[in-house]
């Protein structure tokens, strides 16, 4: 026949219409694009057994300590004089994470300032979670009050009158913004 369908041609990816024409796809185009639909449709199913699985989900744990202790390592050995914020060369990071951790800890302190210690501790705790193969719920909840207890503590490090320096540095972009908002 020539084509998928005679009468109506549907580029499918991911499920939904991308492409409709009234004429009918050449047969390669249409093997090939089955064969995409069909390896992505096994390859969210093979991740959602995964995570689903107690096996997969301690796996998922065993990654999230992994990134956890990265995170702790990146943010203790966070130095100014770091290539992000400094000119000095990348092979000079004094980062025990590198020139990754180097990036990351800039981009957290950044954001959210001191209160950015909160994140290598939610990662840690979702890896334990994860590896004790625990209730999502519990542990969302407590995510979420962490979360908030780090977001008021950057709130407050902007309301007095520190310096902006010194209010960027304790409660970073997130701090120094929504405080300004509330006052």
């Amino acid at each position: 026949e020539g084509g998928c369908k005679k009468s109506h041609f549907c580029l499918l990816l991911m499920g939904s219409p991308l492409y409709h024409s009234d004429f009918s796809s050449p047969p390669h185009l249409c093997t090939s694009l089955q064969s995409i639909r069909g390896a992505s449709s096994s390859m969210s199913e093979f991740v959602i057994q995964l995570v689903k699985s107690k096996k997969g989900a301690q796996a998922v744990g065993v990654l999230l300590m992994g990134l956890g202790v990265f995170l702790v390592i990146s943010l203790i050995s966070h130095s100014a004089l770091d290539y992000p914020n400094s000119s000095r060369l990348v092979a000079e990071s004094f980062n025990w994470g590198g020139q990754i951790g180097a990036y990351v800890s800039y981009g957290v302190f950044a954001v959210m300032g001191q209160s950015a210690y909160i994140w290598p501790l939610l990662v840690l705790f979702w890896g334990w979670n994860r590896l004790r193969y625990q209730p999502l719920a519990h542990a969302a909840y407590r995510s979420i009050g962490l979360l908030g207890m780090a977001i008021l503590f950057s709130i407050a490090t902007g309301l007095p009158n520190y310096s902006s320096h010194t209010a960027f540095k304790l409660g970073g972009v997130l701090g120094t913004q929504l405080s300004t908002l509330l006052l």
